[in-house]
């Protein structure tokens, strides 16, 4: 190799490597741009920003607040007569429910939060998680049958019969991705991986999101338009994923706290 052809080398490798570090960067402070974007979004309402602004010069009223927010997206939730699921990330626990009574309930050991969720200000918290949020789309390994809800049971106890019905089917590695409102985004990753397979199919799902990702972040800097998306994923028994999500509408709610 000649000087010269040792010199570009050199070069295009510092350039990458630059290009590297200042992608990083960029992507470090995507969380706080994203809250910049819902909070502009949120402030846009001037209706609901002038009634709620006073919360911004008490911020040690945010726990209450949380509170608050919490029982007023149940409230909201449970005048239907679906099912939908309950994510506390101060309990670290995850619910099916039915009518505000828990169908399933599960303690959670692995809960992966953006940090977005912890940068949000009182009132757009109080303006996104007052309501459920909504599943609008969702990509999975697994299938919803063979036990879907056409119709709402008549009680609880009809759902428990319902979802205690005996499974035909293998329990088959389960990788899901509900995407939410707000751009918000659910991951639910099977806590095992015992077989070749069950490892193989895990490590692809986790490839193909963080693809996604560096996919969308680059189209994003192109075009100077970032669509971070803040997630959260959890770690869920094989058997309790296939549950919740044949359980679920589609286009069902979910209600978080945090």
């Amino acid at each position: 190799m000649t000087s010269t052809s040792k010199k570009v080398a050199i070069i295009v490798s510092i350039a990458f490597i630059a290009l590297i570090i200042a992608f990083e960067m960029y992507f470090a402070f995507a969380p706080k741009r994203k809250v910049k974007q819902v909070q502009a979004l949120v402030f846009s309402d001037s209706t609901f920003y002038h009634k709620y602004s006073d919360y911004l010069e008490f911020p040690e009223l945010f726990p209450q607040i949380k509170d608050i927010s919490f029982v007023e997206a149940q409230l909201d939730v449970v005048a239907s007569d679906s099912i939908w699921i309950l994510v506390n990330a101060v309990e670290k626990t995850i619910s099916l429910r039915l009518k505000g009574v828990d169908l399933r309930k599960i303690s959670v050991p692995t809960m992966k939060i953006d940090p977005f969720f912890n940068s949000l200000d009182p009132v757009s918290y109080r303006k996104i998680f007052s309501n459920p949020l909504k599943i609008v789309s969702d990509q999975s390994t697994i299938l919803k049958d063979p036990i879907t809800i056409q119709k709402a049971p008549k009680d609880t106890v009809e759902a428990l019969a319902q979802l205690a019905l005996p499974d035909s089917i293998k329990f088959d590695p389960a990788f899901i991705t509900f995407n939410l409102d707000y751009g918000f985004r659910l991951v639910f990753e099977q806590m095992e991986a015992e077989s070749e397979n069950d490892k193989a199919l895990k490590k692809q799902f986790e490839k193909d999101l963080y693809d996604e990702k560096i996919r969308t972040n680059l189209l994003g800097i192109i075009k100077k338009d970032v669509k971070y998306i803040p997630t959260i994923v959890i770690e869920l028994p094989v058997d309790e994923i296939h549950a919740f999500y044949r359980a679920i509408p589609v286009n069902g709610n979910i209600v978080f706290t945090f």
